[in-house]
């Protein structure tokens, strides 16, 4: 993991593992509200399948469904590395994997991270991921 030195940026660095944590929790337990404040919009999403802009929430959460593997039931990180930060925005590292209500994997995903602080709250502004 890099270190961030200045103290703004280790705030910055917390404050987005806090809003990741928080997404996969709301997704986790299908609370539309609490994960659509974890992200910022536009939102975008680059993936295997192309980029996916959401100018809004209004079907964010109906589009994970549709997209997801069968027979998804939760998601979890496996590791999160911090690539670079500065006071407002984080870039971060991971990996995500998707479990089925068996808590059998369903698969592993690379993904990168862009969290920004804009108007004074933090979200994901977009990331690029290898998942469907």
């Amino acid at each position: 993991m890099t270190i961030i030195a200045s103290e703004p940026d280790l705030q910055a660095v917390g404050k987005a593992m806090h809003v990741l944590d928080v997404h996969f929790e709301a997704l986790n337990q299908g609370d539309e509200v609490r994960l659509l404040e974890t992200l910022h919009f536009p939102h975008y999403r680059i993936s295997t399948i192309g980029v996916q802009v959401w100018e809004s929430g209004d079907t964010y959460l109906a589009d994970f469904h549709n997209r997801t593997d069968p027979g998804w039931a939760y998601s979890r990180w496996d590791y999160r590395n911090i690539v670079s930060g500065s006071a407002d925005k984080v870039h971060i590292d991971g990996q995500f994997s998707r479990f089925n209500s068996q808590d059998q994997c369903l698969g592993s995903y690379r993904t990168l991270w862009i969290v920004t602080r804009v108007d004074n709250r933090w979200a994901a502004a977009a990331r690029s991921s290898f998942a469907r």
